[in-house]
Parts: C-alpha cells; structure tokens; sequence
C-alpha cells in the first residue's frame, strides 16, 4: 500500500506538512523550475508513495517529473511518486494546483543512495563548481566557500586537485564536525571526500567548517595553501525520523577522473 503525504492549505496558501513515512523529509528553499522559496518533499527510501494535496478550494491538478496525478475533487488534488526502484540518478519534479485561486507548487526529489558532487580545487586553493551540474538542494556560495545543503540525502563531495599540478592534499581539520560528516583523502592524495549522510531530522542549522592543506610537491615550490570551505545543512528538515541505510564507500576510481 502507498505511503501517504499530505499537505494542508489554508485560504491564503498556506501550507502544513502532515507527519512523513520513514525515509521522507520536508524542506523548503528555492527550486525550479524558477528559484521560488517552495516547499520541497525529498524520497529517500523506495517506496510508493502518495501526495494528497488539501484546500477549502482545489482547482487545476498540475504534475512534472515522476509525479502523476491520481486525481482530484473540490477539496482535493491527489498525485502518486513510484519510487519502488532505487533511482540511478536524481529526479525531481512538481506536484501542484490552484488553490482558492492561489498557484501552489511542492516540489518533488527522488533521490538515490547517494549523490556525487564533483568540486574542482587548483593549485592557488580557489574552488571551482559548476552549479548548472549541482544536485537540487545543493548550492555553491562561491564567496564564503560554502556548500548549502537544503535537501535530505546522501551527499559525496569529491574535492580534486589537478593531476599535473605538482600538488596534493596533506591533511585536513573539521572544527566539531556533525555526526553525519566524514571524510577521506585517496591514496594518490589528488582527491578528498566529504561524506555527508543528511538523513537525520535535526531542528536547528548544522555547519561543519573544516580546512584542508595543499602541499606543493617540488622542493623550491610555494607553501602549502590552506583551503577553508564549509558544509551547512538545512536549519528546517522535519522528516520522517530515517532513512535508509548508507555506509559511504570509497569511491578511488573518481580520483584520476576528477582531477585530470
């Protein structure tokens, strides 16, 4: 039987998250498809799931992505989420309609066991992302070497250092770092893992500052350059109280393909 989700709207489009299954979680942040501040529901356990959409007044059921509209009355707009296979890669979609005249959309992620996130690191420190590739749920403040995660899900950073750079990472420091955060430098030392296994309900926001060292490997070359980002997790995730199992597996094979 399908594990049921149901969102509340006021007169005003308002909304009220109703108690999640295990391995559901709520957040809100902007989203596509135009960068609204909207609610998000974020899957992490297979499943099937239903998303039943409350209001005084319902109109214009409106579906994307591996949402589907079950159907609707007066009061109600009902959508489904097969989620039964573990997805290969990250989906997102939208489950909306009109609400006493007022366009509500929640936004729908699906997410897979784990998410990749290459980060690209040159030899003077600076950290390169592309944003267009960032899982949804996952920003870049490229001033503040910040990575925003405001979605439940199982995160790999994998922060590569060029291959004919003549540099490697020494060594790193996570100042009290969360539960959820662990790390890894591969055996070439040209790439270094954060793990973050956001699937914990947490009520307030979670930063985990850290610095890592880069060291020139020619004798005469420059000083080691100290890198100093950090990984903030939603302040407002209400979900279900779990998820599925994740025990993070080094990933080496990424090394050389990362950083070349």
């Amino acid at each position: 039987m399908p594990s049921a989700i149901k969102i509340t709207l006021d007169e005003k489009g308002n909304s009220t998250i109703g108690e999640l299954p295990e391995g559901v979680f709520y957040s809100r942040f902007a989203a596509p498809p135009n960068a609204q501040i909207r609610d998000v529901i974020s899957i992490n356990s297979a499943g099937l799931y239903t998303l039943e959409v409350n209001a005084p007044s319902v109109a214009s059921p409106a579906a994307t992505g591996p949402v589907k509209i079950l159907g609707s009355t007066s009061s109600q707009a009902v959508f489904s989420v097969d989620a039964s296979q573990p997805a290969l890669l990250q989906q997102y979609g939208t489950a909306g309609c009109l609400a006493g005249g007022i366009d509500y959309r929640l936004g729908v992620i699906v997410n897979p066991l784990n998410l990749m996130i290459p980060v690209a690191v040159d030899a003077a420190g600076e950290i390169r992302v592309d944003q267009a590739d960032m899982p949804i749920g996952v920003h870049f403040n490229a001033p503040h070497h910040r990575f925003g995660v405001w979605g439940a899900g199982a995160y790999t950073f994998a922060f590569a250092l060029p291959s004919d750079a003549g540099m490697i990472f020494t060594g790193v420091t996570f100042d009290n770092p969360p539960e959820m955060i662990n790390y890894e430098i591969s055996d070439d030392k040209l790439t270094f893992w954060v793990y973050n296994d956001y699937l914990k309900t947490n009520p307030t926001i979670l930063a985990a500052p850290f610095i890592f060292q880069i060291s020139n490997l020619t004798p005469n070359g420059i000083a080691d350059v100290v890198v100093d980002p950090t990984i903030i997790n939603n302040p407002i995730n209400q979900g279900g109280g779990g998820g599925a199992l994740y025990e993070p597996e080094p990933r080496r094979e990424l090394a050389g393909v990362l950083a070349g």
